[in-house]
Parts: C-alpha cells; sequence; structure tokens
C-alpha cells in the first residue's frame, strides 16, 4: 500500500508547481459550476445535458454494463453512440457504483484534471516558471472551453486528453533518433480511434511524420494498431446486421461550418509538415517537439472555434432539453416503462426507461438508417416496422410527422410546450409540437387515459390538445 502511495505522490509535482496544479484545478472547478448553476436552478436540482447524444452514450453504458448488450436497450444491438471507448468507461463505474447522471460529469472532470497534469509536466520539463505554468494553464483552458467539455456529457473530454498524450509521446519519441517508438504510441494511438472516429486524421498526420523518420514499416504498424477498434466494432455491427461504421457517424454529414474549419486547419498542417520534411536529416529530429506543439495547436482550432459555438447556446440546450424532452421521458418512465415504444427523440427516453425504443431518426435504428440511406423512408414504412417492433405508442415531434401523414395511426393528443427560452429559430411563442399516437386501435384508451393521469404533471404554459 505504501509502495502505490508512494507512485501516486510522485505523479503530482511539488512545492509551489503543485499550488499551481491545484489553483488551476480549482479554476476549472469554478467555470464548471457557474455553467451548471443557471441550469439547476431552471430545472430545481435536477442534473441535465444539453443534447440527446449525450443520453445515447449514456444509455449504451449503462445498457452494456447490467445487461452486456450495446444498444440504448436490452433487446437488441444498436450501433447508437458517438464513441466506442466512452460507453466502456463508464459502464464498469455503472455497475459499481449504480447508473446515475452525475457520473459522466466526474469522468469528464477527472479526465480534465488529468489533462491539465500532463500539461504541466510538460511545461515543467521545458522549464516555464510556476506563474507562467499558471497563465499558460488557464489559457489552454479558455482555447479548448474545457469546462463545457466536462459538463457535455460526451467523450470530448477524453479525446483531448488522449490526443495530447499521444502527441507528446510521439514527439518525445521521434526526439530521439535512436530509440524505436515505445509500446504507449501505438497504445494511445488505438485509443484516440476509439475515443472519436475522426481522430483517424491525427494518425493520418502522425505516419507521414513517421515515414521519413522510422520508415514505411512504422508508420504502416501504427495505423493498423490504431483502427484495431474500427476493425472490430465493424465486424460486430455487421454480424449484427448493422452497418461497419456507427449510425452517428453514418447520419452526418457534419456542419459545413465545421468541415471548413477542418480543411482551413489542413492547409497550414500540410504546408508545416511539407516545410519539415525538407530540413535535412539532422534537424529533423530537434524540430520534432516543436512541430508537434505546432499541429496540435493548428488541429485544435477547429475543435474550438465548435466549442465556442456551442458555448453560446449551452444554457438554452440544457433548459429546452429539460422542457422538451424531461416530459416525454417521465410520461414514458411511468406508463411505458417496460414497453415499446417509438420516439424521434430517444436520448432521455431511452435513459429513463427500458422498454424496446423504436427510434425514427435512424440514430438508434439501423432498420430506419437504412431505409433513410437508401430513400425508401415513408410513413407507410414507418407504420409497418412499428407493427413489427410491437409499438404500443409513437411520440413524435413534428415536423417529423403531421397528422395528415400517418392516416393508419390514431393520434391521441397533441402537447404544445411553449420556447421558454428562446434564440435562434423559430421566435418566441413558436413552442414545440409533441404528437401522441396510438399505432393498434386497441392502445388508443389506454394511452388517453395515460395522457389525463399525467397532465397535472406537466408544467403551466403546457397546452393539451385531445383528438
Amino acid at each position: 500500500m505504501s509502495h502505490l502511495f508512494g507512485r501516486l505522490r510522485r505523479a503530482f509535482p511539488s512545492g509551489r508547481p503543485l499550488a499551481v496544479f491545484l489553483a488551476s484545478v480549482g479554476v476549472l472547478l469554478i467555470a464548471v459550476a457557474l455553467l451548471e448553476w443557471p441550469i439547476l436552478q431552471h430545472t430545481h436540482g435536477n442534473f441535465i445535458y444539453p443534447n440527446d447524444n449525450a443520453f445515447l452514450n449514456i444509455s449504451v453504458a449503462r445498457t452494456f454494463s447490467f445487461y452486456q448488450v450495446w444498444g440504448i436497450s436490452q433487446h437488441s444491438f444498436q450501433a447508437a453512440s458517438s464513441s466506442l471507448l466512452y460507453p466502456l468507461v463508464l459502464a464498469p463505474v455503472f455497475f459499481i457504483a449504480g447508473a446515475h447522471l452525475l457520473i459522466p460529469l466526474v469522468i469528464n472532470f477527472l479526465a480534465a484534471v488529468y489533462f491539465l497534469l500532463a500539461i504541466q509536466k510538460v511545461l515543467i520539463r521545458h522549464g516555464l516558471n510556476t506563474g507562467r505554468q499558471f497563465l499558460a494553464l488557464v489559457e489552454i483552458m479558455a482555447l479548448t472551453v474545457l469546462p463545457l467539455l466536462v459538463v457535455s456529457g460526451m467523450e470530448y473530454t477524453l479525446q483531448l486528453l488522449f490526443v495530447f498524450l499521444f502527441m507528446e509521446a510521439l514527439s518525445v519519441s521521434l526526439s530521439m533518433p535512436a530509440s524505436p517508438i515505445p509500446p504507449r504510441v501505438y497504445i494511445l494511438g488505438l485509443l484516440i480511434v476509439a475515443t472519436r472516429y475522426e481522430d483517424i486524421l491525427i494518425i493520418a498526420l502522425a505516419c507521414l511524420l513517421l515515414t521519413p523518420l522510422r520508415g514505411w514499416r512504422t508508420a504502416l504498424r501504427l495505423a493498423a494498431v490504431s483502427i484495431v477498434p474500427v476493425i472490430l466494432f465493424g465486424g460486430i455491427s455487421l454480424a449484427k446486421g448493422s452497418y461497419f461504421l456507427p449510425n452517428s457517424v453514418l447520419m452526418g454529414p457534419y456542419p459545413a461550418y465545421a468541415i471548413a474549419l477542418v480543411l482551413c486547419a489542413l492547409c497550414p498542417a500540410g504546408l508545416l509538415l511539407g516545410t519539415y520534411l525538407r530540413l535535412p536529416s539532422l534537424e529533423k529530429s530537434k524540430a520534432v517537439p516543436y512541430l508537434s506543439i505546432v499541429l496540435l495547436a493548428i488541429l485544435t482550432l477547429p475543435f474550438a472555434v465548435r466549442n465556442l459555438a456551442v458555448l453560446g447556446h449551452f444554457k438554452r440546450d440544457c433548459i429546452r432539453m429539460y422542457d422538451r424532452e424531461y416530459l416525454t421521458a417521465g410520461f414514458v418512465h411511468l406508463y411505458y416503462y417496460r414497453m415499446s415504444v417509438g420516439v424521434d427523440e430517444p436520448g432521455a427516453v431511452s435513459w429513463f426507461s427500458e422498454g424496446r425504443q423504436l427510434d425514427f431518426t435512424g440514430m438508434a435504428n439501423g432498420a430506419v438508417i437504412r431505409s433513410r440511406k437508401q430513400h425508401y423512408w415513408s410513413p407507410v414504412y414507418a407504420d409497418s416496422i412499428s407493427r413489427k417492433e410491437g409499438i404500443r405508442a409513437a411520440i413524435v415531434t413534428d415536423p417529423g410527422f403531421n397528422p395528415g401523414q400517418l392516416s393508419k395511426w390514431n393520434i391521441v393528443a397533441t402537447w404544445r410546450i411553449p420556447d421558454t427560452n428562446p434564440g435562434p429559430g423559430p421566435g418566441p411563442g413558436a413552442g414545440h409540437l409533441v404528437s401522441f399516437y396510438a399505432i393498434n386501435q386497441y392502445d388508443t384508451a389506454r394511452l388517453r387515459r395515460n395522457l389525463h393521469d399525467y397532465e397535472h404533471i406537466l408544467p403551466a404554459g403546457v397546452t393539451v390538445r385531445y383528438y
């Protein structure tokens, strides 16, 4: 035990650098609290994440933890998570501590703390004094919008951590020409791709660096090890009747501004690599650490811009998530907890219930995404697959469907949920329309009764209409 504590103590700096590290962690904690406080006030203390994808990730983790099934419910395989690694990190914690919404926040915070620690070690190695260390850590937190990544409920904090560790380990290795590439570099390459598929771009740039310095065999070995998670998951997914890639990757496309930013970042990165490759052999090894830092900064810029854009509407997204999806998730939790329902916003519903969910968007359903990609998705097909899956009620938002399109379904009621925190898009008062359908005639009376019973829970301002 004393040996373990000794290793743990050596992992942290001592003296004034330790005070700098603790101060930076304090700044991060305060920033996270400032982000969450107004949200918790609106939700009366209920913790929430800003988007549906976060709930899909943690629902997959919970299902895998307790049922060893990769999906948002225990009933079938669903390639619903945007990350392969993140649910695997959350799953054992869920199994030990129980499935709690705070756990992803804690995991992200610990990953962010380790990220700051890893950066500080590099700063100490380069001889920066404690004042500059603190300023650098705060600036990096601001540049990456690290507090926002912590509260996102997504895998972005792990992505940032592993990409930095990979680039740092690779640069240290390449700065020593006589030393072979250590196993740590290959392991980190595997981890960053498992965290987010888009990190294959980082591996490609690393292979361009490795080829002139260590030969094409080493570069090929890194590429082969790094894509192992993609190959393994793709094989399992195909065997389960789904696509090779996760549904979130297939659903695309990425926002146009994100693609443009990545392309803008690749241009200077390519020019920098070209300049580096033309250096004399003796100078290449000396330039590697600086090259890695500059490349990391260039590739971080698009994600920093994306994070800043998300920060601008973080509060609005959380409030809308609570005002809209928590209402429908609460309804399903009370009356259809272990029953099959059809939804087009499956995240919160999947977290608060354990029945089969048919996701009409395709994010969590292989058959639906196939129909959308092959252009035969229609109300008729929606009706067919809903009856096949034994759906007892469909809860959809317009304009996903409208009553005129679904003549075979019985529309029972609609909720008009006001937008309490309007932003870009429909103006104040436009609201959010949720429609409730009974797929089969014999389910109509039950759905109507459940909606009447739940009506007293709805907040003031929600307009209910029965048909």
